[in-house]
């Protein structure tokens, strides 16, 4: 494989993991397997954005799918992603300590969501 298309390949990984709601669906189901519905309530969004979002995440296999009855249920398919998580809120949280801006209001949101690694580097 030629570098230009690993490249490629991680870019559209990145570019999946890159829209707000996608990493709000993907911080839901960091708690464990959810159906539609509570991933719609979990995200505060409709039925329709949260579909279109999830058949991404389908569509990239980040996400598997189980069917139980009429209910279809999300869950992580690789959860090592979250270590990519973790890490993009260190730095995120590094950059915003160097800058003085809203690093303490972003690091008690990410204690509150059970991110351990909630401090700068």
């Amino acid at each position: 494989m030629d570098r230009k298309k690993l490249y490629q390949s991680e870019s559209d990984l990145c570019r999946i993991l890159t829209h707000p709601v996608r990493l709000h669906i993907l911080d839901e189901l960091r708690r464990g397997e959810k159906s539609a519905g509570e991933l719609c309530e979990g995200v505060d969004s409709t039925k329709a954005n949260v579909s279109a979002h999830l058949a991404m995440l389908r569509k990239a296999a980040v996400v598997s799918v189980r069917r139980d009855g009429q209910k279809i249920y999300y869950s992580i398919k690789f959860p090592r992603i979250y270590e990519a998580f973790d890490i993009m809120r260190d730095v995120l949280l590094s950059v915003l300590s160097d800058q003085g801006t809203m690093y303490e209001e972003f690091k008690n949101l990410y204690k509150e969501r059970g991110n351990r690694r909630a401090k700068p580097k």
